[in-house]
């Protein structure tokens, strides 16, 4: 799911506890330095959430590596979420006023990691 600020994300309630702590901290940021009332076409960018049973964001998933080809990795980190799977949590930056944080879990990320450049 496309997320674009705090209260968005607030409205989720099937999201890993720790996933929805730090995506709040990213939109915390982004609401802060570019309003909350941007849209998805606006500067600053927004919070990709991709659960592995939900189709809606595999599609979006898709989408997004149809729409930027390889996207070069800026950051990446995997984490531990309160339902004890691995997660991981990649940066995006498609230009300088927009990027996209990608939260996953690590089992699909492993399935798409040939879409992302690592330079």
């Amino acid at each position: 799911m496309e997320i674009l600020n705090v209260k968005q994300l607030q409205q989720l309630t099937n999201t890993d506890l720790e996933v929805s702590k730090r995506a709040s901290k990213v939109l915390e940021i982004l609401d802060s330095e570019y309003g909350i009332d941007r849209k998805l076409s606006d500067n600053g960018g927004y919070v990709l959430v991709v659960q592995d049973n939900n189709q809606d964001d595999i599609k979006k998933l898709n989408e997004f590596l149809d729409l930027y080809g390889k996207c070069i990795v800026e950051y990446f980190e995997t984490f531990t979420g309160d339902d004890s799977r691995t997660y991981c949590e990649l940066l995006m930056l498609l230009s300088n006023d927009y990027g996209v944080t990608l939260y996953m879990p690590q089992e699909l990320f492993k399935k798409y990691e040939s879409n992302f450049r690592w330079d």
